[in-house]
């Protein structure tokens, strides 16, 4: 199966869901699988830990609803906010110092994790 593959005939086996439900679309998984019966059937699957920065930075507002700017070192740079932390970074104002955590996902977003506003 080449990596940019849609998958519409997969069967996952009882009892075997992991992590699958804590998947976000963009997520870089690596699995173990075998072709049966006309279905893919997936034996392992793994979400490689993607290194994770934390910097301090600048919020300037929102972009739309799942999307963040905020200023890194002078730049203006877009972030992609994890459902988890969405209601505190909506009470945040324009303008406020911010430190947060971040990874970049399998689409090259930059996503949220932790923040905390100074």
């Amino acid at each position: 199966m080449r990596p940019s593959s849609t998958v519409t005939n997969l069967r996952i086996p009882d009892g075997r869901c992991g992590i699958i439900p804590a998947l976000v679309i963009g997520d870089r998984v690596s699995f173990d699988c075998s072709f049966a019966r006309g279905k893919w059937e997936i034996k392992r699957i793994a979400k490689p830990e993607a290194p994770r920065q934390t910097v301090s930075a600048v919020f300037v507002g929102w972009i739309d609803n799942n999307m963040i700017e905020a200023m890194v070192g002078g730049q203006p740079t877009p972030f992609w906010v994890a459902e988890e932390i969405k209601p505190e970074v909506w009470k945040a104002p324009e303008g406020a110092e911010m430190e947060f955590t971040y990874y970049e996902d399998g689409y090259g977003r930059l996503v949220l994790t932790e923040v905390k506003f100074k």
